[in-house]
């Protein structure tokens, strides 16, 4: 016997169900549950402890997600008398100034910063807290080695096919996230030929650059890092004409380079030998062809 269509919301419905709820010890408030901790640790520690019950520390996407959490701590705070500091998500620790969620990689886009925060005390405050010691529940960047109380977040998805779309759009740690794509900005030089090892040691490859959208990301992101280091580099992407000189295509599959942001006068294959591909910081970062033995910062991209 056939069943018919009707079955699947009933299907549909018996998931949200199940994913409605929250375990004990556990809050809800729209589609996640929270663990508000009663005990401090490090900011590492705190997501390593989110990720063993699989969840993470909460990033905060709007203002009442934000108020939702500080009226529990001070509704936990009312009753126990004692008063914490909160870790969330976020940090700055790969570029500074520029905030993300370290569980996605996703630049942070609501915010709730105390006056005149973040400020980088010291040069190494990096990570996210919800400051509710001294700052009325706002938000505060401190040294991620302080120990706090935390908050950890649990997606609480309707359906299961969005819950597996969540997990596979995360980026890990010291990795961007952009489009479909998570990167890894190195702070070391390698050749191309060792770069590119580096990348698959870490499932991933050198750069390949499909869009002129894609390109902006990677050349801002670089220069975000030159303005706060103060020292600039040229990065390997994955480019390469040596197999058939002049016909440029992306290493990791073969395919021709559709996209190009040549520097003028580029690719010129000085002296016969530059068969790699770079971003050129002294060009305006425009892209250029280079020795391959030169060794260069580089840029991995994880699908």
């Amino acid at each position: 016997m056939f069943h018919t269509s009707i079955d699947l919301p009933l299907i549909l419905l018996a998931v949200t169900l199940v994913f409605s709820e929250c375990e004990r010890g556990w809050f809800h408030h729209g589609n996640s549950c929270y663990y508000i901790s009663d005990t401090k640790r490090s900011w590492i520690s705190a997501a390593s402890f989110c990720k063993a019950f699989h969840s993470q520390l909460a990033d905060v996407q709007t203002s009442e997600e934000n108020t939702f959490l500080i009226d529990t701590i001070e509704k936990i705070e009312r009753y126990s008398g004692t008063v914490h500091d909160y870790w969330i998500d976020g940090t700055d620790e790969v570029i500074e100034g520029y905030w993300v969620w370290a569980s996605t990689g996703k630049p942070i886009s609501y915010t709730d910063w105390y006056h005149n925060e973040p400020n980088n005390g010291h040069s190494n405050e990096d990570c996210l807290e919800i400051g509710n010691w001294n700052k009325a529940g706002t938000w505060n960047d401190a040294p991620c080695s302080v120990e706090d109380n935390f908050i950890c977040e649990m997606e609480n998805t309707a359906y299961y096919f969005l819950a597996v779309t969540l997990v596979l759009s995360e980026c890990e740690r010291g990795w961007l996230h952009y489009g479909n794509s998570c990167y890894y900005i190195s702070d070391t030089q390698r050749s191309w030929t060792s770069a590119a090892s580096f990348c698959r040691a870490y499932h991933s490859q050198l750069a390949d650059v499909q869009t002129r959208e894609e390109n902006i990301f990677l050349t801002d992101t670089i220069e975000k890092i030159e303005r706060y280091t103060g020292i600039v580099h040229d990065y390997w992407i994955d480019g390469t004409d040596e197999v058939l000189e002049g016909v440029w295509v992306w290493a990791s599959t073969g395919k021709q380079l559709s996209y190009t942001n040549w520097y003028p006068n580029e690719p010129n294959n000085l002296n016969g030998k530059e068969d790699c591909l770079e971003i050129k910081s002294h060009k305006a970062n425009g892209w250029n062809d280079v020795n391959c033995s030169h060794e260069f910062n580089f840029i991995c991209e994880m699908e």
